[in-house]
């Protein structure tokens, strides 16, 4: 582009118009047509000229010979790192280089500067046909000033992209400084002074609009220019349609006619001819669609807006270029809006020339300056006066590479006014709100210095006696006294104190409402009154009313005084009568039984707000999610199994398995393919904790519940699986322990996670066939007698020995923990202590289980919950009765489902009562009833791929879907719908398990419900549910109990009126049958009649013929008569109607 712009530059001046083929083309800097020695900057160049100022500090001194940095080769081709460009003046003012010439031909110009002219300007921009080079050179780009034309190719500037490059122009620059500085002085001594010549006069506004071989004196030259930048084409801002003629919207650009309201709505009202273009915030057009609907100019493109860019430019259109009527042109995109900032710089140049062409033509001729010769520079060696040794003084050396830090926000947050709110710790520290999550590094851990400081808080103490004497009520208005009556303060009499006795005028009682008023000088005790008030006398002393005479002797009398006093007014009759009566001990018998009432032990504070929220509020229902981990190992894979940590909130473990399909598994069969379970602690989310390894994938795996360093688990060909952790952690333990250059947190920190190879591990013919779906431990204190198969109490109380295993091979095994070992061959004896076949019940064949639960013996005893393959959930039993050689453990079936159940989960609160989850609906089955007793409504959009209850409330259930999206159905609040619809991943959910808070919960304060969640891909995100989905609303198990009651009671009743229907269906159609069989008879017996008489006129009529000649008259029957009467009765009611209607006349009545 800079070449065929340097081709088409005009050799002569009257070749200007021709030439200028586009604005930026023919404009070079304004520097470049300065004439003269002293000419001037022109003045819309000063802003220019300092960054230009600025990086000439960087650049060499201006006095040497740049030439010997433009170094060109035999075919004047430039050296490496060097690119010869053409720049206008356009370009140079954008970058900040527009003050380059011969005097300051050098520039240092940032990188990122011409990044971003290049970006902002595509094509237009100088620098396109360099970008690769810009983007790989240094952070400071040197431009030079190439006014000779070094490199013959017509071009004014060289562009310095690489260090070396720069490096070598700087050694030239010196090399050619050397030679020079020996005979600088005596050159500067032998020549002479040359005299001052006057000033130029500054050059006029137009002068960096004109070519480099235009001259300002030049009148006609410069107006050929000047005319060739009017001519310029401005690309359209319109396109044209198919037909040609009609003009139409640019893409991303609607026309829209905006009335002055809705400009004053949008804060647009100044626009017009003097504001064509204008940026508004998207929100405050949507504010304004919101606001007033449809009555809004916008409202057509509201889908379009909502789409476009935070910043929508709105553009005047006040010729009506489309000529649809409208006023306005809404740009809804950024290459829209990029387009149109480019039209308008070509258009502003235009504009420039036309004003400056303008200017030229209204010059008189008298103005018309002479053409200068311009002087040519001479170079002078540089002297240096000591300033250098100053520089490098104060010179920073940095003994490191700085570091570099980028910071950046979108454009569209520019200016945006921030708001700040209040946030959850725990929502802060999340992978979905940080990208940099905080983690504890050893390689900073401090531990803190002990000092021995002592230190004994002493609270300060003052000796107070008070005693209140109920007065009578009254009101407020009689206890005001008028201020005129009060003793000034030198009629205030003062206080005279008695040695050895009390003070005069004080009665000995326990009231201190006689003030000091009272006591008046010279005033005698009253009878009786020979003691001292000892609450008066300490008041005086405090007060300090009592007089200096009698000095620290009297007060210690009165002091030892007070005691005596005190018994002598507590023994009154009163205050013993008012112990020993009703009134105290009423008062504290209620105290007491307040104290039994309420809990006085609670902490008000752990439940301070926890009641305020109730079913159906939405407005805090939001599920946050808190953490989220993966690893590189199991990315890609499917989480299989997710467990909590017993006793640990901030540890979870979690399965993942290839996502093979059956010809695939088929495929590698007989390769070693290892799976693990990766345990994650919440201090650490980027690497796991440790690692448990197996021989295949991991299906199922579950902590035991009183020792949970030990892990039982189920492989995907069969296996059953232990793991012990002991020496993992205890090896972490020591880890820590150590020093920071030995140190390793916990799941390591930029090392491996430790990995735990297995214990134990069943044979394959001692396992299951099929791939282990699922795994239970049994309950603590409780374990199941190998030789009788009977539930027994364990040694220990806080033991588990016996867990269950159900694959879809159609068994569930009981395994035992405690390997037993061949003390001859030292192989282990492991081995299931029971196995239980189920079996279908109605067709031969195998019950392919997929999922059970247990349940607490104590509460179903030995039944538990199947869920099949075939969507059939089974209620079985693993007792096995004495006697019988092939007992049923299958005891009932239903078919909850139409696909294969994928979760099933009895209620933490109702055992009886299981959750299925599985295809398009989930049911609740309970342990009385066939049937399920609560189906969900309808069908699902998308399939249910997983489901639990939650662990504290009794009526909540979360149900996962293929889409990526959490159901919580709140019973409480619906049971038609969810209540609350979360998304939970972006792909489909697989797995959920909540930390219940009976795991290592031991304070009374309620701790926040946490969900862990995996998805298809290998993530594990953990979410914290809201207060209303974790606090129990009051009465809801009560009211959860009654609904499942009455659920149950419906079936009851409705299988009660079934029966009863069917015993009424069977009773009539033995009625029924009763009924045409008695018709029958009597038919049969009318036809037997008939036939008799028949025969009997057969016999008479050959007995006497001339009765067979005579007609047989048939008597009418009875119906026959009954019809007859009807067929009477309507001609009668006809002829009627006839009548009245006028069709016949009254003869033909006899017709009838």
């Amino acid at each position: 582009m800079a070449d065929a712009e340097a081709e088409a530059a005009p050799a002569e001046p009257e070749a200007a118009p021709a030439a200028d083929s586009a604005a930026e083309a023919s404009a070079p800097p304004a520097a470049e047509a300065a004439e003269g020695e002293g000419a001037a900057a022109p003045e819309g160049d000063a802003a220019a000229a300092e960054p230009a100022a600025e990086g000439a500090a960087d650049a060499p001194p201006a006095d040497e010979p740049f030439e010997v940095l433009l170094t060109a080769g035999e075919d004047k081709a430039p050296p490496p790192g060097v690119y010869s460009l053409y720049c206008s003046g356009t370009t140079m003012e954008i970058v900040g280089a527009a003050g380059l010439d011969e005097d300051n031909p050098y520039k240092f110009v940032p990188k990122k500067t011409i990044l971003d002219d290049i970006q902002f300007r595509g094509a237009i921009s100088d620098f396109k046909d360099i970008t690769d080079k810009i983007k790989e050179g240094p952070e400071e780009i040197l431009i030079v000033y190439n006014e000779n034309d070094v490199y013959g190719d017509g071009n004014n500037y060289a562009v310095f992209c690489t260090e070396d490059a720069v490096e070598a122009a700087k050694a030239a620059a010196k090399a050619a400084k050397a030679p020079a500085e020996g005979g600088g002085d005596a050159a500067a001594d032998a020549a002479p002074a040359e005299p001052e010549k006057p000033k130029e006069p500054p050059l006029p506004p137009y002068a960096h609009l004109l070519p480099e071989d235009v001259e300002e004196d030049d009148f006609d030259a410069v107006e050929i220019a000047l005319q060739a930048g009017t001519e310029v084409e401005v690309p359209p801002a319109y396109q044209l349609a198919e037909d040609g003629t009609t003009k139409i919207p640019m893409p991303g650009v609607e026309s829209l006619f905006i009335t002055g309201t809705t400009l004053e709505q949008v804060k647009c009202a100044e626009m017009g001819d003097a504001v064509p273009v204008k940026f508004v915030e998207k929100s405050v057009i949507l504010a304004d669609i919101q606001f007033r609907g449809n009555i809004s100019d916008f409202k057509v493109i509201k889908d379009k807006i909502v789409k476009g860019p935070e910043q929508i430019m709105l553009r005047y259109n006040g010729d009506d270029i489309y000529g649809d009527g409208n006023n306005f042109d809404v740009l809804l995109s950024e290459e829209a809006i990029a387009e149109a900032n480019a039209i308008e710089v070509v258009a502003a140049r235009v504009r420039e020339c036309e004003a400056a062409l303008k200017a030229v033509k209204a010059l008189p001729k008298k103005k018309r300056r002479k053409k200068k010769k311009k002087k040519k520079v001479v170079s002078k060696p540089w002297e240096s006066f000591g300033s250098e040794v100053e520089i490098e003084e104060y010179t920073i050396v940095y003994s490191r590479e700085l570091v570099k830090l980028e910071c950046s926000k979108p454009r569209r947050e520019f200016g945006r006014k921030a708001e700040l709110g209040d946030k959850d710790s725990m929502e802060l520290f999340n992978a979905s709100h940080m990208e940099a999550r905080p983690y504890k590094d050893p390689n900073y851990d401090l531990k803190p210095v002990l000092v021995d400081v002592d230190i004994q808080a002493v609270p300060s103490s003052s000796t107070t006696a008070m005693q209140a004497t109920p007065l009578p009520a009254c009101p407020g208005s009689s206890q005001y006294e008028d201020p005129s009556t009060f003793p000034t303060e030198v009629e205030k009499p003062k206080p005279k104190y008695v040695p050895r006795g009390r003070p005069e005028g004080i009665k000995p009682s326990l009231s201190r409402t006689a003030s000091s008023a009272s006591i008046a000088p010279g005033a005698e005790a009253a009878e009786g009154g020979e003691g001292v008030n000892p609450l008066e006398v300490m008041d005086a002393i405090q007060e300090g009313e009592l007089p200096a005479e009698g000095g620290s002797d009297d007060a210690a009398y009165a002091m030892a005084e007070a005691p005596a006093a005190m018994d002598e007014e507590l023994g009154e009759e009163h205050l013993a009568s008012f112990l020993k009566g009703e009134v105290a001990l009423s008062g504290l018998e209620r105290a007491l039984q307040q104290n039994e009432t309420f809990d006085i032990f609670e902490d008000d504070l752990a439940t301070l707000g926890e009641d305020d929220g109730g079913p159906g509020q939405r407005a805090d229902a939001d599920i946050v999610e808190s953490h989220s981990f993966t690893d590189l190992s199991s990315k890609g894979q499917i989480v299989t199994c997710i467990q909590w940590w017993p006793g640990k909130r901030n540890v979870v473990a979690v399965s993942c398995a290839q996502p093979k399909s059956f010809d695939e598994r088929v495929d590698v069969a007989g390769r070693v393919q290892n799976g693990c379970v990766s345990v994650w602690n919440f201090a650490d989310p980027i690497h796991p904790q440790f690692v448990l390894e197996a021989p295949a994938d991991v299906w199922h795996f579950s902590f035991n519940p009183t020792r949970p360093e030990i892990v039982a688990g189920g492989l995907l060909n069969g296996q059953v699986i232990i793991w012990d952790t002991t020496d993992v952690q205890e090896q972490m333990r020591r880890k820590k322990d150590k020093k920071k250059s030995d140190a390793t947190e916990e799941g390591g920190s930029g090392q491996e996670a430790p990995v735990v190879k297995h214990k134990h591990i069943s044979l394959n013919d001692q396992g299951h066939t099929a791939c282990v779906m699922d795994l239970h431990w049994f309950e603590p204190g409780l374990e199941l007698s190998a030789s009788k198969s009977k539930v027994q109490k364990a040694a220990s109380a806080n033991e588990t020995w016996n867990f269950f295993s159900c694959a879809t091979d159609g068994r569930v095994l009981v395994w035992d923990m405690r390997v037993q070992i061949d003390k001859k061959k030292g192989d282990e004896l492991w081995a299931p202590i029971l196995a239980v076949p189920l079996t279908r019940l109605d067709v031969p064949g195998d019950l392919a289980c997929m999922r059970i639960d247990i349940g607490p013996f104590d509460k179903v005893g030995y039944r538990f919950f199947c869920g099949s393959q075939d969507g059939e959930v089974a209620k079985c039993s693993y007792e096995r009765i004495e006697g019988e050689a092939h007992p049923e453990y299958t005891k009932e079936i239903a078919l909850a489902h139409d696909g294969p159940i994928v979760s099933l989960q009895r209620s933490p609160f109702f055992p009886e009562i299981c959750l299925s989850v599985g295809n398009f609906t989930f049911k609740l089955t309970a342990d009385d009833v066939k049937p399920p007793v609560f189906t969900s409504p309808g069908c699902a959009d998308t399939t249910y791929t997983a489901g639990c209850w939650s662990p504290t409330r009794p009526g909540l259930m979360f149900i996962g879907r293929g889409d990526g999206m959490l159901e919580v159905w709140d019973m409480m609040d619906r049971s038609h719908e969810p209540s609350l619809l979360a998304q939970a991943s972006s792909e489909t959910v697989l797995s959920m398990r909540f930390w219940s808070p009976s795991q290592g919960q031991t304070s009374t304060a309620p701790a926040p419900g946490l969900l862990a969640i995996g998805d298809t891909v290998g993530v594990l995100h953990i979410f914290e549910l809201p207060r209303n989905l974790r606090r129990a609303v009051p009465g809801e198990k009560e009211t959860m109990s009654l609904f499942f009651k009455r659920e149950v009671t419906r079936y009851e009743y409705n299988t009660r009126l079934v029966v009863e229907r069917e015993a009424q269906i069977a009773v009539l159609e033995e009625e029924e049958k009763a009924a045409a069989e008695a018709e029958a008879e009597r038919a049969a017996k009318a036809a037997a009649a008939a036939a008799k008489a028949a025969a009997d006129a057969e016999a008479e009529a050959l007995m006497d013929p001339s009765a067979a000649e005579k007609p047989v008259v048939e008597k009418p029957t009875e119906a026959d008569n009954e019809i007859a009467k009807h067929e009477k009765e309507y001609r009668v009611l006809e002829q009627q109607l006839l009548l009245e209607l006028g069709l016949v006349g009254g003869e033909e009545e006899d017709h009838f």
